[in-house]
């Protein structure tokens, strides 16, 4: 397997996130790792994995602007992948997000509440609504502080984790 898929105590313990995205300078990724280094006095261990590809130099610059702002987390950037070893990644991860400024679709949510992973979404994500209301995830601001406040929120649920990963994969339905 790509990564080890864990079970729900497991992956909340290890504190790991994924983010799947177009590496485009309008994606604004810099708001999520701008979140990271609010989020990592209280959980040290935060993993996160990063899938899509774009222009290597914005890329290049966006792997080290995360090692300036909060070189204690440990990323791995996956690049672009698909099939199988997309649903390995999203099944070891305790949660996704995707704090963007606008999705219309937001097809990477849709697959990551089919393996039963909250969706950490902005306001602005299209199914954001859904979301809440199936108690499928956190939906936040945009800012680093908001976007932080809801990566910690997971941590915060995790007594509820078997019971609302039922809702989350039937939402995706």
């Amino acid at each position: 397997m790509y990564l080890e898929a864990r079970t729900a105590a497991e992956k909340t313990s290890t504190r790991s996130i994924c983010y799947f995205c177009r590496a485009l300078r309008r994606k604004e990724h810099r708001r999520l790792a701008a979140a990271l280094p609010l989020v990592l006095s209280r959980y040290p261990n935060l993993t996160v994995n990063i899938a899509g590809d774009g222009d290597p130099s914005y890329v290049k610059a966006l792997q080290s602007l995360a090692h300036h702002l909060c070189d204690r987390w440990a990323s791995n950037w996956l690049g672009y992948i698909q099939g199988e070893k997309k649903r390995e990644v999203l099944e070891a991860a305790a949660a996704f997000v995707l704090p963007s400024y606008s999705e219309n679709f937001a097809l990477r949510s849709a697959e990551a509440l089919a393996v039963g992973l909250p969706c950490l979404v902005s306001r602005e994500v299209a199914i954001s609504d859904e979301i809440e209301k199936a108690g499928a995830g956190i939906v936040t601001g945009t800012t680093p502080k908001e976007i932080a406040a809801g990566l910690s929120g997971f941590w915060l649920m995790k007594a509820d984790w078997m019971r609302c990963r039922q809702r989350r994969a039937l939402l995706a339905c």
